[in-house]
Parts: C-alpha cells; sequence; structure tokens
C-alpha cells in the first residue's frame, strides 16, 4: 500500500503589494507542505485600475507541487496576508511532447513555391433555354 501521499503540480501567479511579499507566498507554500518546482521572481507592473488603493504591484508565480487535500489550507493562508494583493492557484495544462499542426497541406509547393494543389474545374458554361428544357426531359424520361 503506498503510504506517500500523492501530489499534484499547481501554479500559482500572484500580485504582491512589494518584493518582499514573494518570501511570504515561499513560506506558505512550505508551510503546506509543498515543493517549489519553478520560481519566477517576477517585475513590478502599473495595474490597469487601483486594488486596495495600489495602482501598482509586483507580478510573479510558481510551479509547485503539493497534496491537494492542503490546497485549501494554502489559499485561507494567502488570503489572510494583507500583503497579497490578488492570487489565483490553477493546475497547469497539459504539455505535448510533440506539436501538431492543426491542418496538413495536400501536395507540397512546386519549386517556385507555387501552389501545386488540383485547380478547381473551369465553371460550367451557362446553358440555354432550350438545352436547359432538354436536359429535363432527358431527366424526366429516365
Amino acid at each position: 500500500m503506498d503510504t506517500e501521499p500523492r501530489t499534484k503540480e499547481y501554479e500559482i501567479a500572484f500580485l504582491l503589494r512589494d518584493e518582499k511579499g514573494l518570501d511570504l507566498v515561499r513560506e506558505a507554500v512550505r508551510r503546506g507542505e509543498g515543493e517549489i518546482i519553478l520560481e519566477n521572481p517576477g517585475e513590478r507592473i502599473t495595474l490597469a485600475y487601483k486594488i486596495e488603493k495600489e495602482s501598482a504591484a509586483h507580478f510573479g508565480y510558481f510551479h509547485f507541487r503539493m497534496d491537494p487535500a492542503r490546497l485549501a489550507d494554502l489559499r485561507r493562508d494567502l488570503d489572510a496576508r494583507s500583503e497579497i494583493l490578488r492570487f489565483l492557484i490553477i493546475t497547469p495544462p497539459f504539455v505535448k511532447t510533440k506539436p501538431r499542426s492543426p491542418f496538413k497541406p495536400k501536395t507540397a509547393p512546386g519549386p517556385e513555391g507555387e501552389d501545386r494543389r488540383p485547380s478547381a474545374p473551369p465553371p460550367a458554361m451557362p446553358l440555354s433555354n432550350e438545352a436547359l428544357e432538354k436536359k429535363i426531359e432527358e431527366i424526366l424520361q429516365q
């Protein structure tokens, strides 16, 4: 039986009042028995609108592993800190090992970059009324 808790990977993005708040986020993850995998210390940004009377904030993000059962405790811990203006915890999207093209060309282009796909058939010549009536009669006879 597996006694080790199962961990899951998460990403936390945050807006802080100042750079000192990075240590608070780091410590909160460690208190929740999480392991930081990737750390982006971030940068100072100007906010589009004020958040808690702040017009600028320090934006950064971490990738970390944590037991999903401990995630609620981490959220409560971060919510209680006034230095943290906003945060968002997500599960990072699945990373594909091989990029795929959304479409495949039907044929390769020609030597001069010309497109070598078969051209559409030329538009049909319009039929005269007499030819059209004759064609309808042939169809009805069948």
